[in-house]
């Protein structure tokens, strides 16, 4: 599936994990949703600071759901040794329904968005950031908009934020970017 860290599990193709270490670069990050770090290591790279919001209990649309195969504490473990090279990467183990109402989004300069897969926690997300300042770089993954219905409907909230906002997007696999401005890259540029 990947040789870019290979070691580190997830979901993230190396196209992916190369659009976000590009996005991610000398940026205050806030990342929501971790599993066991590969998209946290990608963006740690090159990242001024990375804050990761997980409470490692999955969820209904992963398969590191607990009782799915893997364990809380197995994923947090795997989370710590992936990412302990790594002195700009900050936990912050809450569920982000607790934590975003804690934190604001000007505080960041990229927001990337990997968690609750269901429309209602990817409209709860996006709701939190619309307040973000336009220069701002938000994205999510696991854009899927002719997926499953359980992708396309957080696929729908998703592309409804793109059109009350204005801002700009670009898909890379299966990660949604949303900008205001110009980036100093293109999709073709990411194709693997």
């Amino acid at each position: 599936m990947t040789d870019l860290f290979p070691e580190v599990g997830g979901w993230l193709f190396d196209h992916e994990f190369l659009a976000l270490q590009r996005l991610a670069t000398d940026k205050k990050v806030l990342e929501i949703g971790c599993y066991q770090g590969r998209s946290t290591v990608a963006m740690a790279t090159t990242a001024e600071h990375v804050f990761t919001i997980d409470s490692f209990e999955g969820d209904d649309f992963t398969e590191s759901t607990v009782g799915g195969g893997i364990s809380k504490e197995v994923c947090k473990d795997a989370f710590l040794r992936n990412t302990k090279q790594f002195d700009n990467v900050s936990l912050l183990e809450f569920d982000m329904y607790d934590m975003l109402e804690n934190l604001l989004p000007s505080n960041f300069d990229f927001i990337f968005y990997d968690a609750g897969h269901s429309a209602d926690d990817t409209k709860f997300f996006l709701d939190w950031v619309q307040s973000a300042p336009d220069d701002t770089i938000i994205a999510l993954h696991d854009y899927k908009p002719d997926g499953e219905p359980k992708w396309h409907e957080s696929a729908v909230v998703m592309m409804d934020f793109h059109r009350r906002t204005g801002r700009k997007f670009i898909v890379i696999g299966s990660l949604l970017i949303l900008y205001n401005g110009t980036l100093d890259f293109e999709e073709k540029d990411f194709t693997p």
